[in-house]
């Protein structure tokens, strides 16, 4: 397999206990630490309700985000049993009048506090 950022071949060292196991590996250990992944949260309130933001990057990274999918699971699975929030995706978010417009009619929508995962948020 090649990395998708910098085509360099992906070296995987098999042993005994995962030899027969299959996993796409999609950036090489060079260029996912160059992307370093730092959870964030960002609290806001609207209507008496709480709207939390977990920001996955600190800045916007040039690559597809559809690579970083396992720690994207790895995260919702975590967040899931919230059972008083509502979990929403958003990919990149820029803190405007009309998304806060929107995140108020979505907390009046739901009746709940928002938990919004996002890659990056932009004030």
């Amino acid at each position: 397999m090649k990395c998708k950022i910098c085509n360099n071949k992906i070296i995987i060292n098999k042993n005994l206990l995962n030899l027969f196991s299959f996993k796409n590996y999609y950036l090489c250990n060079s260029c996912y630490k160059k992307c370093n992944i730092s959870l964030s949260l960002e609290k806001i309130y609207i209507n008496n309700y709480e709207v939390v933001f977990i920001v996955m990057f600190n800045k916007k990274l040039y690559t597809d985000y559809n690579y970083f999918f396992v720690e994207y699971n790895q995260i919702i699975k975590k967040y899931n049993n919230y059972k008083d929030y509502k979990l929403l995706f958003f990919n990149d978010i820029t803190l405007d009048d009309t998304f806060l417009i929107s995140l108020e009619l979505m907390t009046k929508l739901f009746n709940k506090k928002l938990l919004i995962l996002t890659f990056t948020l932009k004030k």
